[in-house]
């Protein structure tokens, strides 16, 4: 009987930690839906505590960091995902994205880059990278970046937009106004975009 009772009270023990664990879990997450990124950080650090040191709970630590504007706190968290789990394409966006918010273009783009290794046939990873080149005023690449897009979503009115938007950069207009025309519905600005420039390039063809 001696040698039995540490025995229960052993599992007793890891059964209440298991449900403190769970029950911290679940309040951090419906905080982190209320968009209470402070309280759910707080819940975290204490599934963190508990010694859950997680790819998961590294991701939302990251993810609550990022929200409250703190980029180099999400960045820590996020590295410390990846070694956890570096097949997860999530931490690789959730990285390119600190990366671009602290003005370091070159890491956001290795990081997007990595998860066409998982998703090579995914349009939006490359409309991403194209995205951080046009930010950049490196044109030339986002446009190879937005035919990488094409090639795998050719009809998307998104990768449509996002090359006018290249092309009005480096002024060639009636190439432009052919990628308006394919993301008519996409956003309002489509249709300013196309009065201002389309509607003139058409009457000179007259």
């Amino acid at each position: 009987m001696k040698k039995i009772f540490p025995l229960l009270f052993l599992l007793f023990s890891v059964a209440i930690c298991a449900q403190s664990v769970g029950k911290l879990r679940k309040l951090g997450i419906e905080a982190f839906k209320n968009h209470d990124f402070e309280t759910a950080k707080t819940y975290y650090l204490k599934v963190l505590d508990k010694g859950k040191d997680t790819w998961e709970t590294y991701t939302i630590l990251g993810d609550c960091e990022f929200w409250t504007k703190n980029p180099e706190k999400a960045l820590e968290y996020y590295q410390l995902a990846l070694e956890k789990n570096p097949f997860y394409s999530g931490t690789y966006l959730r990285l390119g994205s600190v990366y671009t918010e602290l003005k370091k273009p070159d890491e956001a783009i290795r990081s997007y880059r990595k998860m066409t290794i998982s998703e090579p046939n995914n349009p939006a990873i490359y409309r991403i990278i194209s995205k951080v080149y046009y930010e950049n005023g490196k044109f030339e690449d986002a446009l190879k970046e937005i035919y990488l897009a094409e090639s795998f979503d050719e009809k998307s009115p998104e990768t449509a937009y996002g090359k006018s938007l290249i092309l009005l950069k480096m002024n060639r207009i009636n190439e432009m106004c052919i990628s308006l025309n394919a993301a008519k519905g996409f956003s309002p600005e489509v249709e300013i975009l196309t009065n201002m420039h389309c509607n003139k390039v058409q009457e000179n063809s007259k």
